[in-house]
């Protein structure tokens, strides 16, 4: 997946909380310089990933280890600050009673405390703003200073747990791409966790979908959004038709079209995952299915399709296209463009 320096690697790691098994043989490696993003349902784990890495919570099996040493174990649990790792959280836990600029050196060796700050003042934008409190801060601004001083100290790991959910839509977008370039500058191994598909596609370059504490699927961006091997995945990251078939030859048979089956397939697959974007159409008055409905997005619609036998799909169509709702039309689909549940 990655041929950078691995910085931490997770072996065969499960994690129980009071009780209960909430991580399932995690094997996982970050390196030096990548941002990988874990992505799941509300419950999957992601936060308890997270916590063991940085330490706060103990492994009931397997380990986790750094470029040098045992991390955890069953028998062992270096403490957090003992880790070199840096952690950014949602509500940013800043210290409010402490200014910009103590709140980023705050713990750090004197010697050079003022130089650092200094420095990451001017990167985060917030050099004229060193004397307020966080009281006085915008969320972005607030979210930038946790960023500081993270970064600060020159981990070797950032984890991020859903540091940006807190954020209006725009200010979010805009603080990632920040996020992204200050991270890159630092160097590190980065660890990011979201419920946020958008996030996880922009932000990632390796994406991790855990599922009931369990990886179920990892790879690109690119390859997880257009070749998805689970409906779990499909779903988490993006809309998502998932067509029933039949296969015939190499010929998928589904009511709305044929798609080719590409011969490396290990097993027959029983379903198609196709992006509404993967998926092109045409009128004809002897075509299989029906544009029964359109919403309008600006650039483009959304047209839903309905086949003879009543099954469903959306479509993305150029707002410019003058098929209408009534239309009979045929579909043509991108066939390196979709994803294949195995039988």
């Amino acid at each position: 997946m990655t041929s950078s320096p691995v910085i931490i690697d997770l072996n065969d790691v499960s994690c129980e909380v009071a009780g209960n098994q909430i991580l399932h043989g995690i094997d996982l490696q970050l390196s030096r310089e990548e941002i990988t993003v874990i992505i799941g349902h509300s419950g999957s784990g992601k936060s308890t990933l997270l916590r063991t890495i940085a330490g706060f919570d103990t492994i009931s099996s397997g380990k986790i280890s750094n470029d040098t040493r045992l991390l955890s174990s069953p028998r062992k649990t270096v403490p957090p600050e003992d880790r070199k790792i840096g952690f950014v959280v949602q509500n940013y836990a800043l210290f409010p009673h402490l200014s910009v600029r103590d709140n980023i050196g705050f713990g750090l060796d004197k010697s050079s405390v003022a130089e650092d700050v200094n420095d990451w003042l001017s990167r985060v934008g917030l050099l004229e703003r060193s004397d307020a409190f966080p009281h006085e801060l915008s969320g972005g601004e607030q979210q930038r200073v946790a960023l500081a001083r993270a970064l600060v100290r020159k981990p070797a790991v950032v984890l991020l747990d859903e540091a940006f959910s807190s954020l209006d839509h725009q200010l979010r977008k805009a603080l990632r791409r920040e996020a992204k370039a200050l991270l890159r500058g630092a160097k590190a191994a980065v660890l990011a966790v979201t419920h946020d598909a958008d996030e996880a596609l922009e932000f990632a370059d390796n994406i991790v979908v855990l599922n009931n504490g369990r990886i179920l699927e990892k790879g690109s961006p690119e390859q997880l959004y257009w070749r998805p091997k689970n409906e779990v995945t499909a779903q988490l990251l993006g809309a998502v038709n998932t067509l029933e078939g039949e296969l015939r030859g190499n010929q998928f048979m589904t009511a709305f079209g044929n798609i080719d089956v590409p011969q490396s397939l290990p097993t027959k697959p029983s379903r198609a995952f196709v992006r509404p974007s993967a998926i092109t159409i045409r009128a004809n008055r002897n075509g299989k299915s029906t544009i029964v409905s359109r919403e309008f997005h600006g650039s483009e619609s959304t047209l839903t399709i309905a086949a003879e036998n009543g099954e469903t799909m959306e479509v993305r169509s150029d707002v410019m296209d003058k098929l209408e709702i009534g239309s009979r039309i045929e579909s043509h689909f991108n066939c390196s463009k979709v994803g294949w549940g195995l039988a």
